[in-house]
């Protein structure tokens, strides 16, 4: 089973470790990953500075893409 919580930092407390123990009471072993919003925020702006810098590339319709591996692999 997989559960996200979403909170903020003064949320956490023996309550909450609480709810997790009774949602998760048949499992022995749990891995807890914690990350905070600012990492994702800055990973948005990383993209969207990359996507700036290299804007996305519309390919025709017609191109035949079994030609191109065709002409790699000779």
């Amino acid at each position: 089973m997989q559960t996200t919580y979403r909170l903020k930092l003064n949320e956490v407390n023996i309550n909450f470790i609480e709810t997790i123990k009774k949602t998760f009471k048949e499992d022995e072993v749990l891995t807890i990953t914690v990350a905070s919003e600012k990492d994702a925020n800055e990973g948005i702006s990383k993209f969207l500075e990359l996507e700036k810098k290299y804007p996305p590339q519309h390919v025709s319709k017609e191109l035949d893409f079994n030609n191109i591996v065709d002409e790699i692999n000779l």
